[in-house]
Order: structure tokens, then C-alpha cells, then sequence
């Protein structure tokens, strides 16, 4: 549980924000404990379905073991609530296997409808928001789609317009959909840009990549969103006048956005605690969190040239990007070993996983 062997395990029910370089496991739970409680509240079946197989897409696309927990009675025996949606689960991946068994994950997409992975010339997406309008973009990819098809549903009817698909309005599936996309080749797949309109450029969370820390260390030594970038075109020299949009559950959350050798400083913290009365429950606290306020604020101006350029966020003004740590033998005590004191108190303070950008607009000064 020290992560002292060949694979890293992450804490209780928490994810990586960006790819891990090595072996991990994700151990879940149903209702954040790990025993049997017979207070917890149980939800509908379809709804922790929901729940369960959108975390086994989630993992999985980014190349990690999903370990779910189900807590027994006294004589080892499992409810009947918990051994239903394992049925259920198995009934999905009865379907949907080949879109995680034996495919490469696809950390690096960045999809706000859900998930994805490949195997060979198949591209699987794995969507969990189903949109509304119909229509599912897969920034990033530029291999082209010839075909698609729900699996499950042969009867559905997938359209591929310029690497767009249109889908049903409804969902064939309550829980996570897959649709298995026949690619013309191998997949190629870049980062996203952020084009111009009107002379204005507007980063989303569709062109964010997000850089952390993960290692075999220790729990508290994995740190995500140490980097935040976005790629984006301008369409002229000029000065760019900068404002961001954000939501923070930090007082305080300094950062630095550096683009071609030029740095913008600004404080993104907020003074709401977005959170409210927190519970033990089990082995962990829950509480219920509510959405921070959206906030924006004009940090600055950036001389700029025309063409492609990359924005880089870090908490850290001096080094944009985080310090390397000492190297760590894993025969070594690892509480004592000066790379684990380094990360923990040097690498943490890089984080920026409290902070959610939600866009970042360059418009002529």
C-alpha cells in the first residue's frame, strides 16, 4: 500500500489528471467504505451502474487496473444490491469488452464527453455525457473516420461529417455508450489549437493538457496539475490583451502563464469554501461540494507574433516548469530518502489541482 513494488497504486478512489509513465490501480469503492454499513444509502441500480462503468472507462483509458471493493456481511456473504450491479457490470462488459480488454489506453485525448481507446485501426469512445446535440468531436485525432457503430445497438444510426459524428438524440444506453470507430489507418493524433475568430482566441477545457507527478513512492507523493498548456494560432502580430475565467477552491492559487518568453503573474485564489459539512464515512471523509463561483479577471497583456504558440501555467513564478527531484533507490527507506521529502514538500506546492481554468481568452489590445 506503500507503493514499494513494481506497480503504483493511488489513493482511495482518486485518478490521475494526466498519463502515469508506469504499471497503476485505481482501488474504488462502492460508497466510500470499505466494510459493510448498513446505514449507507443505496441508489438506484442504473445509477450506480452509471457510476461504477464510467470509473472502469475512466481508469482504463488511461492505462490504469480498476479495483473495485464490495464490503461483505459478517459471514462473507455479499447483499443482494452490490452482487446485482456486478451482474450488470458483467452484463456491459459482455458487450463492450473489446473496448477494454487488449486496447491501448489514450490518456493524452482530452474528450469532454468521456473516454477512449484503440486496438489496431479501432477507435473506441467510450462516451458518458451523451450530447445533447448530437454530435461528438474528437479533437486531437487526425486520423480519418470511415465508419461507426454503436456497439450493442448495430441499429443506430452514426454519421461521420469532417471527423464529427452525429449521433442518436437519445442515448441507446443508460450508462456509458460505446461507439467503435473504423479508422482509414493508423491513428495519428496531435495536440488541439485553439483557432481564431474575429481576430480572438479562446482556450476551453477541450485544448487542455494537463502535466502531474506520479510515481511509486508513496500516496502523497503523487501531484497533479504541476502544468497547465494550451496550444493556440494567432492571426497577427500584435499586442494580446489576456483574461482568464476560473473556479478555485483555494484562497490562494498564485500562478504564472508563460507564452514565447513572456510571463503574466496573477493570484486566482477565492475566498469561498466550496464544500459543505464534511462526514466520516468508513475509511474516508466525504462532503458535498459545490461549484465555485466563476470568476474573471484581465491579467495582462502579451506581445505576440502570428502563427503557432503554446501557453504554459504553473503555481510556481520562478520555474515553470516543477524542479527534478534526487533519484530514489526503492532499497531504500523511503520515508527517510531525501527524494521523498523533496517531492512532497517541493512538488506539492506546484499543484494546481484546486484550480479549473475554464477558458482563457487573447484578444487585440
Amino acid at each position: 500500500m506503500n507503493n514499494q513494488g513494481d506497480f503504483l497504486t493511488l489513493p482511495d478512489n482518486h485518478f490521475p489528471t494526466s498519463p502515469v509513465g508506469e504499471a497503476w490501480e485505481t482501488p474504488c469503492t462502492f460508497y466510500h467504505t470499505w466494510g459493510y454499513k448498513s446505514w449507507v444509502e443505496r441508489p438506484a441500480y442504473e445509477e450506480q451502474l452509471k457510476k461504477q462503468v464510467s470509473l472502469l472507462s475512466r481508469v482504463t483509458s488511461m492505462g490504469g487496473n480498476f479495483l473495485l471493493n464490495v464490503g461483505p456481511l459478517a459471514d462473507g456473504s455479499i447483499l443482494d444490491y452490490e452482487a446485482e450491479v456486478l451482474k450488470r457490470i458483467g452484463a456491459w462488459m459482455a458487450i463492450n469488452q473489446e473496448a477494454i480488454h487488449g486496447t491501448k489506453p489514450l490518456p493524452q485525448l482530452n474528450l469532454p464527453w468521456g473516454y477512449a481507446s484503440v486496438r489496431n485501426e479501432d477507435l473506441y469512445l467510450q462516451v458518458a455525457d451523451w450530447p445533447a446535440d448530437g454530435r461528438l468531436a474528437l479533437p486531437g485525432v487526425d486520423t480519418k473516420i470511415e465508419t461507426a457503430e454503436i456497439l450493442g445497438s448495430p441499429e443506430a444510426r452514426v454519421e461521420v461529417e469532417d471527423g464529427v459524428l452525429r449521433v442518436p438524440a437519445v442515448a441507446p444506453a443508460s450508462q456509458v455508450t460505446v461507439i467503435r470507430c473504423r479508422l482509414a489507418g493508423a491513428l495519428e493524433l496531435s495536440d488541439p489549437v485553439a483557432l481564431p475568430h474575429d481576430g480572438v482566441v479562446v482556450v476551453g477545457p477541450d485544448h487542455e493538457l494537463g502535466e502531474g507527478n506520479y510515481n511509486s513512492m508513496q500516496y502523497n507523493t503523487n501531484i497533479p496539475d504541476t502544468l497547465k498548456t494550451w496550444h493556440v494560432e494567432l492571426p497577427e502580430d500584435g499586442e494580446y490583451q489576456v483574461t482568464v475565467e476560473w473556479r478555485c477552491d483555494a484562497s490562494k492559487m498564485p500562478v504564472t502563464l508563460v507564452c514565447n518568453a513572456q510571463r503574466l503573474c496573477a493570484e486566482l485564489g477565492s475566498d469561498i469554501r466550496d464544500q459543505e459539512e464534511v462526514v466520516s464515512d468508513g475509511n474516508e471523509e466525504v462532503c458535498t461540494e459545490i461549484e465555485s463561483a466563476l470568476q474573471q479577471k484581465v491579467i495582462g497583456t502579451m506581445s505576440l507574433a502570428a502563427g503557432k504558440a503554446k501557453l504554459v501555467m504553473a503555481k510556481d513564478a520562478d520555474k515553470v516548469t516543477p524542479p527534478e527531484a534526487p533519484p530514489f533507490k526503492k532499497d531504500e527507506p523511503w520515508s527517510h530518502h531525501p527524494a521523498w521529502v523533496f517531492r512532497r514538500n517541493k512538488q506539492a506546492r506546484c499543484s494546481m489541482h484546486k484550480l479549473e481554468v475554464v477558458s482563457i481568452k487573447l484578444e487585440p489590445a
